[in-house]
């Protein structure tokens, strides 16, 4: 080689080696690489002395200075970064090959950094990472490196296999790593998109699975619409039939389900716990947990039924009304039969218009106390509703009868079967020392057969009779006031510890009516048979006296009260309501019924002086037999022809 090819190539040679020598971490490969490099420059330049001249380019010499260039090239791109190869070749095509190039401090190592950053990204597995991590400084330093991208979409393959595993999985926190570190270093990767999506349907799904949960652990079943555990795992469903954790899901709502009906039925609430029942049916393989769960409440249900039935009844006994009404109401709910509804139903009507009796019934209370004996003998009334009074249309009747007017006796009430006794009436006034007024004013009214007429008699009072002797003990007693009446009412109260009082107005009308809508009790006109103490025309006196204004005939053969209980009863079972006496009543008087009580109750204002008497006594004319005609008189009075007998509520 001649000496201008020698100082033409020695240069190159030199820079090449220094830029080896001062490289960054003077590892041994550099090492080698220059010794390489100049081994090739003394294998091809010869050193030859010559006369210093001018240097000249021999054309003959170019190849060979290319070819040299050219492995060189090939042993630095192998050796350093692509980035410090092309900063050679900078300095070489701006012909900066003077001496001043090797005046840098050789202690310094020079940094050859790649031409673009490699992107920031650490794999969970170290080795994997270790490999990428390589792969992208190699990628950094020269982007067409073939093998390092393949190396790189080996890899990235590997992780987005990894990232799909952790989806089914469910561990989206891991693939959500690894779909961002796919995504830092290659967004275009294959299969990146579809790693995205099922990320985000795996995210969905278990968003609805914790929504679902939550649903059930709320008792969202099925409501709201739109809004529920079933409608969330039917959905997930839908889109995987095979899909274990929406069906898993599926058999947790049944059983929640299950429970809660089970124990709404338990609790009563029965209705609530069938309702459940039938929605579950909807819950894909309920069957047969189901029918289970249907025989059950259907045990439970039968078991309250019959608990509740039992309650009723004894609220019903007790008095307790309100309670046993609501028990029946939820018996309804919890689909006892009707007809043991209807029952129960009837029972609390007639309790709460009968207490614990039925109508018809005969009841006696017992005195309490050292009082020995009972109550007079009383008729349990039927309620119900009647027209009270007669219009102008009636012959016979009276202005004070009017208006007619409905009266409604919801409630049942007890009526002595007969009119008090002389001898009931004794035992309220040995045991009260009560005094009558008769027996205070000294005096009452008595019928006087000399002259057929009914007279004032002193030393008269409830111990006799009509004629003013003393009467038999069987007999109604008379000569008592309205207050006397009202004071053996109070102390058969007071005695018993149950409401007694004289009847009212209405109920007495009611009773004596017993549901009959004619002019008398019996019907309209003379009785056909004899069915009361009334007078009749073919009735005579002890001197053979007969009444001038009578039935015609009829006789009852009493001129007279008759003992109680001698004819016949009404529809009622009640004795003598329309003849033998007439009787006080609690009311006062009233010419006419405007603004009457409607509800059967007694007319009273305080401090009133005249009561009413109702019904028939043994000396009254036909249109004073009427069930509508009423009297009145004054609160002291006394007569031959006016006893009473008490109500009771019940």
């Amino acid at each position: 080689m001649s000496s201008s090819n020698y100082h033409l190539i020695k240069p190159i040679v030199c820079l090449i080696t220094f830029g080896l020598f001062t490289s960054t971490t003077l590892l041994a490969q550099e090492e080698t690489v220059a010794d390489e490099a100049d081994a090739i420059v003394d294998s091809v330049v010869e050193p030859v002395v010559e006369p210093v001249v001018e240097p000249v380019v021999d054309p003959v010499v170019d190849p060979v200075v290319d070819s040299i260039e050219a492995v060189t090239e090939e042993i630095v791109a192998a050796a350093v970064p692509a980035a410090a190869v092309n900063n050679r070749r900078s300095v070489k095509r701006l012909g900066i090959n003077t001496s001043d190039e090797f005046s840098l401090d050789m202690s310094a190592p020079i940094v050859m950094a790649p031409a673009v950053a490699p992107p920031d990204v650490t794999l969970p597995n170290a080795e994997q990472d270790a490999q990428l991590q390589d792969i992208l400084v190699r990628l950094a330093l020269d982007p067409e490196d073939l093998e390092a991208v393949v190396e790189r979409n080996v890899i990235l393959a590997d992780v987005i296999l990894q990232a799909n595993t952790a989806v089914a999985a469910s561990n989206l926190t891991l693939a959500r790593r690894l779909e961002a570190a796919v995504r830092t270093v290659d967004a275009k990767q294959p299969g990146l998109p579809a790693l995205v999506a099922a990320i985000q349907i795996k995210a969905d799904m278990n968003q609805g699975i914790a929504d679902a949960a939550a649903d059930i652990e709320a008792g969202r079943y099925f409501e709201p619409v739109g809004s529920n555990a079933f409608e969330r795992y039917d959905a997930m469903l839908a889109e995987d039939a095979e899909d274990q954790v929406a069906t898993a899901g599926m058999n947790t709502l049944l059983l929640a389900v299950i429970e809660t009906a089970k124990t709404d039925a338990a609790t009563g609430s029965y209705e609530q716990s069938l309702a459940l029942l039938t929605q579950a049916e909807v819950i894909p393989l309920s069957g047969a947990q189901l029918s289970q769960a249907w025989a059950e409440v259907a045990t439970l249900q039968a078991d309250g039924i019959s608990t509740l039935q039992a309650s009723a009844i004894a609220n019903i006994d007790s008095g307790r009304f309100e309670a046993a009404d609501s028990e029946i109401t939820q018996l309804v709910a919890l689909g006892a039969y009707p007809a043991e509804v209807t029952r129960l139903r009837q029972s609390l009507g007639d309790a709460r218009r009968y207490g614990s009796f039925t109508p018809g019934q005969q009841i006696q209370d017992s005195f309490t106390g050292a009082l020995p004996g009972q109550t007079p003998i009383m008729i349990v009334i039927p309620a119900g509703e009647f027209l009270m009074g007669s219009d102008a249309s009636v012959k016979d009747s009276s202005k004070n009868e009017r208006p007619v007017h409905r009266v409604d006796i919801s409630r049942g009430f007890a009526l002595a079967q007969h009119e008090i006794t002389v001898g009931e009436f004794m035992l309220f006034i040995n045991d009260s020392k009560y005094f009558t007024d008769a027996e205070r004013l000294g005096k009452s009214r008595i019928y006087d057969e000399g002259n057929g007429a009914i007279v004032e008699k002193e030393k008269v009072n409830w111990r006799h009779d009509f004629y003013g002797e003393f009467a038999d003990s069987n007999l109604p007693v008379i000569h008592v006031s309205w207050d006397d009446a009202a004071a053996y009412a109070a102390w058969l109260a007071e005695n018993t510890g149950r409401n007694y009082s004289l009847p009212s107005e209405a109920e007495f009308e009611y009773a004596l009516r017993a549901g009959s809508l004619t002019d008398y009790w019996w019907g309209d006109g003379v009785p056909e048979e004899i069915v009361t103490n009334v007078t009749g025309d073919r009735d005579k006196s002890e001197s053979g006296r007969r009444w001038t204004a009578g039935f015609r005939r009829y006789k009852d053969g009493y001129w007279g009260p008759a003992p109680v209980s001698t004819f016949s009863a009404n529809a009622f079972g009640l004795y003598d309501m329309g003849g033998n006496v007439s009787e006080w009543v609690e009311d006062c008087w009233h010419s006419t019924y405007v603004q009457a009580p409607a509800d059967g109750s007694a007319w009273i204002n305080p401090g009133c002086n005249r009561r009413v008497i109702r019904g028939a006594s043994w000396s009254s004319a036909p249109e004073q037999a009427r069930s509508s005609s009423r009297i009145s008189a004054g609160t002291t009075s006394r007569f031959s022809r006016v006893g009473f007998r008490v109500a009771r509520s019940l």
